[in-house]
């Protein structure tokens, strides 16, 4: 069984850190409140001196984040920089349609009307019929959506004929010990490439949303950046190919707001457990982010 080390306190295991990636929903807020403590761990995250990193993994901009987080009670002083994996996707679209002999491309886009918004004004050509794109970008997709079979089989009609899709969250992972994912995402990404879609993710766990992080961070090395999650395995396998070193609390998606200790014993031995199964070596925990 792989060791998980359970910390209760960040300030035990601050000293093996010169920056730190945190993701925002589920870690330091529940999409309308902030976690109890998390405002002194952030507080005393920067007065001992490391980089830190906000995380979103959103279909959202930067600045919509930050302002959010702001109405919370959150300085931007208290961060370095935050980093939406919905602007990155974005950055990663426009650039391409400006590289030099690159030809372009029309995109169809799958969002709610608000996720829409990300891409409003962004010098891409968005066509109004999935059959006449030349590349899909997901943003937001509801349960009825990914069940409607009108839906489905234009999704692979357009995958067969090798249409790419690009998506800023990659959220086809099991949450546990708590439950799972909707079924929405990770059933529109896994029918994409049953039908031998092509699938770019720029959400966790995939390199591209941490390389930026670390980028950011540069100079600092791989192993003195830790990330600090709440979905399993993606933020576990994804910090780990880059170097970094995880940090999982059960917020958010582990469900362990105000739980008993004897619970958080229990939530200790089944991730454990699970991470054994993902050959996942030692692994650190902590039940919530407090300094």
């Amino acid at each position: 069984m792989s060791p998980t080390i359970t910390v209760t306190h960040l300030s035990a295991i601050i000293g093996q850190f010169d920056g730190l990636i945190i993701e925002q929903q589920g870690v330091i807020d529940d999409g309308t409140t902030l976690y109890p403590g998390a405002l002194e761990a952030l507080t005393e995250i920067k007065a001992a001196g490391v980089r830190t990193i906000i995380l979103s993994s959103s279909s959202k901009t930067d600045r919509f984040n930050i302002d959010r987080l702001t109405a919370l009670g959150v300085d931007p002083e208290l961060y370095e920089r935050l980093v939406s994996t919905g602007q990155l996707l974005k950055q990663a679209l426009v650039a391409r349609s400006l590289t030099e002999g690159d030809a372009p491309r029309r995109y169809f886009l799958i969002a709610s009307p608000e996720d829409a918004a990300l891409f409003k004004d962004s010098r891409l050509t968005l066509v109004d019929s999935v059959e006449d794109a030349d590349a899909i970008v997901l943003l937001t997709v509801s349960g009825a959506e990914a069940d409607d079979p009108g839906f489905r089989a234009a999704l692979t009609a357009v995958a067969q004929r090798g249409v790419p899709l690009y998506s800023p969250r990659a959220n086809v992972q099991t949450l546990v010990p708590r439950g799972e994912l909707g079924p929405g995402f990770a059933a529109v990404l896994n029918l994409y490439r049953a039908e031998g879609g092509e699938v770019v993710l720029f959400g966790k766990p995939s390199g591209r949303i941490y390389a930026r992080c670390r980028n950011i961070l540069d100079p600092i090395e791989e192993p003195r950046i830790g990330v600090i999650g709440e979905q399993f395995p993606s933020d576990i396998i994804g910090p780990q190919a880059m170097g970094m070193t995880p940090i999982f609390v059960g917020t958010g998606a582990g469900g362990l707001k105000g739980s008993s200790p004897s619970a958080i014993a229990d939530w200790t031995a089944e991730l454990s457990q699970i991470a054994a199964s993902y050959e996942i070596g030692e692994l650190t925990a902590m039940p919530d982010l407090v300094w």
